[in-house]
């Protein structure tokens, strides 16, 4: 075949797979994000348009999660300034990714027998320079080990249960985790002067095998990297003590737990350097405190 011919070949075929490469959304090979939707009756317990959540008694989702009281998220904002408590909503809730919101709502206002169940405690955050408890806990290996002992490197510490069902909640925290551990892997120096504790208030569930088993869905056990995460739970008590220092509650439903959010960032003195409240902050936050000298 001559140059000249296999010249003009390319001049038609190659435009023709560009265009072909243009058509299926430039040959991308990531797999869309699943979105799921279940509709949604619940009643409202209280609203807090500054942090962008609406506490719902909802009724059983199925397919998807039991009866219980939690914080959702809105999709329209202007729905927030729409509920008052005890308000009865019907709506979509939508799942995609790590993301969920409700939607389309329909409201019934002024319940007149509606009784809020039992509210969350109130909490406080931590403050920085306060000492944190030493508690006894249990690694995901099945070793027990004190907080004091993690001394002499920063720690992030944060709260979960593997049963969370929501994605933005419990499973956000072990994805925001994983980038972590994956930017230390990239900066071994980094990965010294650091470690990761990722602890859950459901002991009774989450044994020591089954937060190994967590623990794998996020690091690749062939391929450790040079982070160090542990996940751990331990006795009620202990969980509860530093639970009640780092603004944490959780209270039990048939099971569910009911909580809120919260991560911290210890010194290497074992004293909070920082608190990072609820779901909405993002791994390089983070980096940026675990970065400083």
């Amino acid at each position: 075949m001559s140059r000249i011919l296999i010249t003009r070949l390319r001049a038609v075929i190659l435009p023709a797979l560009a265009g072909i490469c243009l058509f299926a959304v430039g040959c991308s090979t990531e797999k869309p994000v699943e979105t799921k939707s279940y509709p949604f009756r619940g009643t409202v317990v209280n609203i807090n348009p500054k942090a962008k959540k609406v506490m719902i008694h909802h009724d059983e989702i199925p397919g998807y999660m039991m009866s219980m009281t939690m914080e959702f998220r809105l999709a329209d904002a202007r729905d927030y300034a729409r509920l008052s408590a005890g308000d009865k909503i019907e709506a979509t809730l939508l799942v995609a990714g790590n993301e969920s919101s409700l939607r389309d709502l329909k409201i019934t206002k002024g319940d007149p027998n509606f009784a809020a169940p039992p509210g969350a405690p109130k909490t406080r955050d931590p403050k920085p320079g306060e000492e944190v408890p030493d508690v006894l806990l249990v690694n995901h290996n099945g070793k027990q080990f004190r907080l004091r002992e993690l001394r002499g490197r920063r720690l992030l510490l944060t709260f979960f249960y593997t049963r969370c069902p929501l994605p933005d909640f419990c499973p956000l925290m072990n994805l925001n985790f994983a980038k972590i551990a994956d930017a230390l892997d990239k900066d071994p120096a980094l990965a010294k002067r650091t470690l990761l504790l990722s602890i859950s208030f459901d002991p009774k569930f989450d044994t020591p095998e089954v937060l190994r088993g967590n623990l794998a869905m996020h690091r690749d056990a062939k391929r450790p990297g040079a982070a160090q995460w542990t996940f751990a739970t331990g006795k009620p008590d202990q969980i509860a003590a530093l639970a009640e220092f780092s603004g944490l509650w959780y209270t039990e439903q048939p099971d569910q737990v009911l909580h809120n959010l919260r991560t911290i960032v210890i010194s290497p003195d074992g004293k909070v350097e920082e608190v990072f409240s609820g779901n909405e902050w993002k791994p390089e936050a983070v980096l940026q405190v675990l970065r400083k000298p």
